[in-house]
């Protein structure tokens, strides 16, 4: 029981440090390019880093509820997504 628990956080914690990087790899990309397509990249995966800080407490405390179900996280991905695709797809 406690291991799945530490496997759980150690997960968690590993994604929400990849998702920051990801994002700051993104953000210094979008402060050397200046276009609109990249801010709508760097707002998508923005929008994914701030979707995961959110998520945090959770990780580590059960019983913190934030009102954030799993349906607000999808809506988290779904906008982070919807602005990737208009970066990437924006003539």
């Amino acid at each position: 029981m406690a291991m799945d628990l530490m496997i759980e956080m150690a997960i968690g914690v590993g994604l929400i440090a990849t998702t920051s990087i990801l994002f700051a790899i993104v953000l210094l990309t979008y402060v050397r390019m200046r276009n609109t397509r990249m801010l709508f990249v760097t707002l998508g995966f923005g929008t994914f880093f701030i979707g995961a800080i959110l998520h945090l407490p959770q990780i580590f405390i059960e019983e913190y509820n934030l009102m954030i179900t799993e349906n607000v996280m999808l809506l988290f991905q779904l906008i982070g997504l919807l602005f990737i695709a208009i970066g990437v797809l924006k003539d």
